[in-house]
């Protein structure tokens, strides 16, 4: 299929499938294509949200769409299908999926993943700052660093990185400390030189059955003295590094991508599937872990290895060439086509709208 004949039987799924409604998006926004949510006074609506209440999740929380490459590589441009992304393994007998498959008309292919979780946990301290390295709120274990922004509107260079790492999932106040390394690599708040930045904006994560959440970002300014270095991504365990752009770029599955983060530092993959919908993400842990479903992103993944694992949160994924391409902010621990698990990400020019930013590479 065409990638947007993808997109359209994208919405009739959400639609004729899921019982879920269209809604309305700002002119100015990037997405150009139509959300779907599910219907207040439905009992799709209902179900999912008793099901979350009880742990007992609907399976339309556990199925996600987007649009795919017939074998992750291939760009002719009548090539695409729609993605059917389950985090169990039991829905691939599903009648939704079942539908879906009907309704894409055979041009489509199921991708189990596992459950979605957020990637948060290159430990050390690293001055200059370096992208990739730990990084944390003062009350989070650990994240990564993507890389250093400024505000459209003036002001001093930052961080960028996931709301979960910056500002701990909605809990955190404007002007809140920010540890580096983060609290799990040995920062401390009380430690003047762990403290590296303040937290000056984030996007707010909604929990509610019906959001419809874009990005998981926030964005901290550096304190008067921290040097940083914004121009590569440092490996310090190999001594290697790679250049990093500052104008963003848009890719296509099958298009081959890198990140440096903290847990698992450099690593290479490709691009699985864009536009993806209704990807519902485990946040937080234990009895505080709640659902949050993010709509338009990227999965990537690894044929010999993870993508990301757990502490690679916030880690800025790049093209080839070292433009900037997405921010990492969830995976699966298994499944994929190459059982290595999925990774997935926001696109970085979404990141950079919502928050008004600039990459900003220049010391």
């Amino acid at each position: 299929m065409l990638f947007d004949s993808v997109r359209n039987v994208k919405a009739e799924v959400f639609e004729d499938v899921f019982d879920f409604q269209s809604v309305a998006i700002a002119s100015d926004s990037n997405s150009g294509v139509p959300l779907f949510i599910p219907r207040q006074d439905t009992s799709a609506f209902r179900n999912i949200k008793d099901g979350r209440g009880r742990n007992r999740r609907d399976p339309r929380d556990m199925i996600s769409l987007g649009v795919l490459a017939p074998d992750g590589h291939n760009k002719i441009p009548d090539g695409f299908k729609l993605a059917i992304f389950i985090q169990r393994a039991d829905l691939q007998n599903h009648p939704y999926v079942q539908s879906a498959q009907r309704q894409a008309r055979g041009e489509a292919r199921v991708i189990y993943t596992g459950p979605v979780q957020r990637r948060a946990l290159n430990p050390g301290r690293h001055r200059p700052l370096r992208i990739g390295s730990s990084v944390g709120h003062y009350g989070i274990s650990a994240g990564s660093i993507g890389c250093f922004c400024a505000h459209r509107d003036g002001g001093g260079i930052g961080i960028l990185s996931n709301n979960h790492v910056l500002a701990n999932t909605n809990k955190a106040n404007i002007g809140d400390i920010i540890l580096q390394p983060g609290r799990k690599d040995g920062g401390k708040r009380r430690d003047i030189d762990s403290r590296v930045a303040t937290l000056f904006s984030f996007e707010h994560i909604s929990f509610d059955v019906d959001a419809r959440n874009l990005v998981d970002c926030a964005f901290a300014n550096l304190l008067g003295g921290v040097e940083y270095d914004g121009a590569a991504a440092y490996c310090p365990t190999s001594n290697r590094q790679w250049p990093v752009k500052s104008k963003p770029v848009q890719l296509i599955a099958g298009d081959a991508v890198w990140k440096l983060g903290r847990k698992t530092a450099r690593t290479d993959g490709f691009i699985v599937a864009t536009d993806i919908d209704n990807v519902v993400v485990a946040m937080g842990s234990g009895t505080g872990q709640r659902l949050a479903r993010f709509d338009n992103q990227i999965s990537i993944e690894c044929t010999t290895e993870h993508f990301s694992q757990g502490g690679d949160s916030g880690s800025l994924i790049c093209a080839s060439d070292g433009s900037p391409a997405a921010l990492l902010f969830a995976g699966t621990e298994r499944g994929g086509s190459t059982g290595f698990g999925l990774t997935y990400a926001n696109p970085i020019e979404t990141v950079l709208d919502v928050l008004n930013l600039d990459i900003h590479t220049g010391s």
